[in-house]
């Protein structure tokens, strides 16, 4: 049955309470209000913008089987047939999906056909809002395609410039990072960062930092890396996007696994054996048949590898 005239007024304040909380990077908060509101209690009216604004936090969270099951659940072709006035949110959506999914030739179908439709009223969306730039992320992934990909990501930073947002700009900083210069040179990244911070984007902050980590760790920036993936998973944590929180945790571990020294050869641990015993360098060298100076090389070795100064700082269990 239809919501009374005041229940529907309720349920668009808290559309607009769900699009502010999930602005705010509150995307735990954005679902729990979407949820009712996307039931079949709701009107249809307010589930036609409930699904969609659903299916864009679900992936904001990283819950990518979840929104795949709202596309089937709700099924988003009929809906788009039956109400052209959410068209764009809908082929916005379902697009964002795709992409989220790794499906991106139907990713870049929905966002091309968002593209050619008037939106204008439909802009509150982030999804339509950046759908060039989410197009151009797709046509990335497909390959082959790289006249497409410069002409989307142009058009994306022509769009946010003139719309002025930090927010906007930093996103679009962000795609042509990824498209332009997908491993190595982060200057972009960190231009999208600064802005992204500046309107205190924190799901996009999160998404950022993440790749700039991953790219900083790839060149051996061991400690700016560890910084940025620290603060990727913060944001993560912070937003309830669990698997990118996971990612960030396993890059962190990795970075510090990479970062650890050679285990002592065969070799070392005698000479840091005999060493700890109490013998000299020279008495060493003779129980070993080495010279003296390899003694004190292999030494001086064994003392990196376990990070201490000296002899006397030898132990037990080596």
């Amino acid at each position: 049955m239809e919501n009374t005239r005041g229940d529907h007024v309720v349920d668009l304040l808290s559309l607009l309470r769900a699009q502010h909380a999930r602005l705010a990077g509150d995307l735990t908060g954005a679902r729990t209000l979407l949820s009712p509101l996307a039931s079949a209690e709701a009107s249809l009216s307010v589930r036609h913008l409930a699904v969609p604004f659903l299916v864009e936090v679900l992936v904001e969270a990283g819950e990518i089987a979840s929104a795949d099951s709202m596309l089937s659940e709700h099924d988003f072709s009929r809906l788009m047939a039956g109400a052209q006035v959410t068209r764009p949110l809908f082929l916005a959506a379902r697009g964002t999906v795709h992409l989220a999914a790794g499906r991106f030739r139907g990713a870049i179908e929905d966002f091309l056909s968002c593209v050619r439709l008037p939106v204008t009223e439909m802009m509150a969306h982030s999804a339509v809002m950046r759908r060039r730039g989410l197009a151009a992320l797709a046509a990335a992934g497909a390959g082959g395609r790289e006249r497409l990909v410069a002409t989307l990501a142009a058009q994306e930073e022509e769009a946010a410039l003139a719309w002025g947002s930090p927010a906007y700009v930093g996103w679009a900083l962000y795609v042509r990072a990824m498209v332009e210069q997908p491993t190595g040179t982060t200057r972009l990244l960190d231009d999208a960062i600064d802005l992204l911070d500046i309107a205190r984007s924190r799901a996009g902050l999160a998404s950022a930092c993440y790749e700039l980590g991953s790219r900083l760790a790839a060149s051996g920036d061991e400690t700016a890396a560890k910084e940025k993936l620290e603060r990727a998973g913060r944001l993560a944590r912070q937003i309830g996007n669990r698997t990118l929180s996971e990612k960030a945790q396993a890059a962190l571990c990795e970075l510090a696994q990479n970062g650890q020294p050679p285990p002592l050869t065969v070799q070392e641990v005698k000479i840091a054996e005999l060493a700890r015993a109490g013998y000299s360098n020279k008495q060493i060298a003779e129980s070993l048949f080495l010279t003296v100076r390899t003694i004190e090389f292999h030494l001086s070795n064994v003392y990196r590898k376990l990070q201490i100064s000296g002899r006397r700082e030898l132990t037990d269990g080596l």
